[in-house]
């Protein structure tokens, strides 16, 4: 998409207020749910849909007839059969809420559900699978100098206000060019590294994948001293990338596997050398989306720069209130 260019900071991928939040971006969910997974574009503080092309449920992977909204005001709930109870409650979102156009994502499964860039099938392009790794890098964001990845969101509250289980993935190539899989899940509770898989004829396929729990400000439906559930999550894709050599998180991370196969395996997969560019972004559900943008310095406001190695953010990425 970018060819290796280094654009000027900050660079701004989706904004759901823009006359075209989706040039860079499309939208998948898992058509087997057709009332529970979705995307639509909505006015956060009412819910209420937005009467524009951008809308498009085709577009947006979203069954008109059938689809449900998970946060509709005093609309019910949503249960999916043989569940002990509902998946999603239809309350009201307490704290303060954002008074323009968002992107609504959600789906009970998250895997299937997604925002992701490059689109699939961009300019006739071979559908872009990470784990093919270089075989189809001309689909690629290859997006270089700007280490920095920022998303505005909030999470979708499910049962007594606990957030909706929520992921994200983003791709980076490293100074030789390998790929490596950053992500980040609300339902992850340690940091773990999983390196690729052996195939039948020794060689190693795949791409090294860290894991990483992503721990969000409380919301105001669990905690009444929140004001807003929107925040602005930042990830230094230079300082996690790093964590890739890190070997303690391998081993708790694949510790059935017996010492003999795992050094084999960590012998054949090369070092990760340095970040270079962002390969692609995947957002998964359950997420309201305000903006997606990268930064050369961590700078989320200009003129600021929030230095990662600062005392009192955690240690892998910041998380700014909104």
């Amino acid at each position: 998409m970018f060819n290796g260019a280094k654009p000027p900071s900050p660079l701004t991928l989706f904004t759901s207020t823009s006359s075209a939040p989706l040039t860079l971006f499309s939208v998948h969910a898992d058509r087997a749910l057709p009332e529970d997974s979705g995307a639509v574009f909505l006015y956060d503080d009412t819910d209420q849909q937005l009467d524009s092309a951008e809308n498009d449920p085709t577009r947006l992977a979203r069954d008109v007839r059938r689809f449900k909204l998970c946060s509709q005001s005093g609309k019910g709930q949503v249960t999916l059969p043989g569940a002990d109870g509902p998946i999603f409650h239809a309350s009201s979102r307490p704290g303060r809420r954002l008074s323009e156009t968002v992107l609504h994502l959600q789906s009970p499964n998250i895997k299937a559900t997604m925002l992701r860039c490059p689109p699939l099938g961009s300019s006739g392009a071979p559908t872009f699978s990470p784990e093919a790794g270089a075989t189809v890098a001309q689909t690629e964001m290859a997006l270089e100098g700007l280490p920095f990845l920022h998303l505005h969101l909030a999470p979708l509250d499910g049962i007594g206000g606990r957030a909706r289980p929520l992921s994200l993935e983003v791709g980076v190539r490293d100074a030789r060019g390998q790929l490596a899989r950053i992500r980040a899940s609300t339902f992850q509770r340690d940091a773990s590294l999983y390196l690729p898989v052996r195939n039948t004829s020794s060689d190693m396929t795949g791409s090294p994948l860290l894991h990483l729990p992503l721990d969000l400000p409380t919301s105001p439906a669990k905690d009444p001293t929140a004001l807003t559930a929107w925040s602005v999550m930042s990830l230094p894709l230079h300082r996690l990338i790093k964590l890739f050599n890190n070997s303690s998180l391998q081993h708790a991370a694949q510790e059935h596997i017996s010492s003999h196969t795992q050094q084999d395996v960590q012998g054949q997969c090369k070092r990760i050398e340095g970040f270079k560019s962002i390969a692609y972004i995947h957002v998964h559900a359950n997420v309201r989306l305000r903006r997606i943008w990268c930064t050369s310095d961590g700078s989320v406001e200009p003129g600021k720069t929030n230095d990662p190695e600062s005392k009192g953010f955690p240690e892998f990425w910041l998380v700014h209130a909104a």
